[in-house]
């Protein structure tokens, strides 16, 4: 996945792919996730939702994630089916592949195999090992705009761009190495709607691919009084409703 990967509500829940192969990109999530307990597919909590958001990584690490929509299980096979805006996908996509699929609050995850197409729907095995994690609470907006400044432990600041933004954690591209656990001041202006400022640790580090204009990708977790979570609570309202008047703008222009 690259910095212009889908902004569908799967989409933004998954870290960058960056140059990982598939066993490296799973096990780098597998920490977030438990493993479901074995069961027949037909009771699998796949089979027992009738759809839901999907997305599929192929093996090459540049190909980016093709987003589907979860159609359910086939009743005789246990097949996983999906349905695609194109229908036609990567060669990649005939080896394994790896899925990510949300239903019912949770984001579930496993290595697959595609079966071919029947009924205008791909068909894909159910995965051996499945696993499962809870959707977090707040859905980030992307941010194409918008600079932060974090103040580090040892007295450094280091200016930076926002990449993404919701109401409890914030995610910078910057070019130093911030590790995980490390304690920032972090004040951020959302251009239009207001600025920001707080205490929050750093949650991930990912190191971006090379050629891009950062080194590093780092989220944040941010620690916020009552008064400063409703702040970035309407900071967040503020940029959400600016993401979708540009939407609908957008949409109206395209008509007339």
């Amino acid at each position: 996945m690259s910095l212009a990967f889908d902004d569908s509500e799967l989409g933004m829940m998954l870290p960058f792919r960056g140059e990982l192969n598939l066993a490296e990109y799973f096990e780098a999530l597998l920490p977030e996730f438990r493993e479901v307990p074995a069961a027949d597919p037909g009771q699998s909590p796949l089979c027992t939702s009738p759809e839901g958001d999907a997305v599929l990584l192929s093996p090459d690490p540049k190909a980016p994630g093709e987003v589907l929509r979860y159609q359910g299980c086939d009743p005789a096979s246990g097949s996983l089916r999906f349905l695609s805006a194109s229908l036609s996908l990567n060669q990649d996509v005939k080896r394994r592949v790896l899925l990510f699929v949300s239903l019912d609050r949770k984001v579930y995850m496993g290595f697959s195999e595609a079966k071919g197409a029947a009924e205008g729907l791909l068909l894909f095995t159910h995965p051996h090992h499945l696993y499962c994690r809870k959707v977090r609470a707040d859905r980030r907006i992307p941010m194409d705009e918008g600079h932060a400044t974090l103040r580090r432990s040892d007295g450094r600041t280091l200016l930076c761009r926002m990449h993404d933004f919701s109401p409890s954690g914030v995610s910078f591209l910057v070019d130093q190495d911030i590790p995980p656990g490390e304690v920032l001041m972090v004040t951020f202006e959302i251009p239009e709607c207001g600025t920001c400022e707080t205490v929050a640790r750093v949650v991930r580090q990912e190191t971006l691919p090379s050629g891009s204009l950062y080194k590093y990708l780092v989220a944040v977790s941010m620690s916020l009084t009552k008064e400063q979570r409703r702040k970035a609570e309407n900071l967040y309202l503020c940029k959400k409703g600016e993401q979708v008047k540009r939407v609908v703008g957008s949409s109206r222009s395209a008509i007339g």
